[in-house]
């Protein structure tokens, strides 16, 4: 991983810098994953979730690649738990970055790829409802 000053992100894009949350792969019942690729600059975020008996939302992922990535899809999947299938469909990585601080502008591009990510799994747990956003 490249170097970064976390001195350089807000308080809660730090948090999730230093000890990103919801690391891994869902599993269990209607789990899905996916994975989005940015090809300019090679960075990989594996989505993956599933709605749980009561309706609620779980994401966890992995990254490859810059800092950003893995920071924003922690925030993401966050934000993202226990949400219901509209709640989820009406999120968006660039809102949640914008309000936590925002990002370098050379580091944008993470929450556009996150972005893609959870369109691609929405569509794959939620198939019927449209193409993805």
């Amino acid at each position: 991983m490249e170097h970064v000053d976390p001195e350089s992100v807000s308080v809660e894009l730090r948090r999730h810098l230093l000890e990103p949350l919801h690391v891994g792969e869902s599993s269990g019942p209607g789990a899905r994953t996916v994975i989005a690729r940015n090809d300019v600059c090679g960075d990989v975020l594996e989505l993956s979730g599933r709605f749980d008996a009561t309706g609620g939302l779980e994401l966890r992922f992995r990254a490859r690649g810059c800092w950003a990535v893995s920071t924003v899809a922690s925030l993401l999947c966050e934000r993202g738990a226990g949400a219901s299938a509209a709640e989820a469909r009406a999120l968006r990585a660039v809102d949640l970055v914008e309000r936590a601080g925002g990002l370098p502008r050379s580091r944008a591009h993470a929450a556009k790829l996150a972005d893609r990510a959870l369109a691609d799994l929405l569509h794959a747990l939620l198939p019927g409802e449209g193409a993805p956003g």
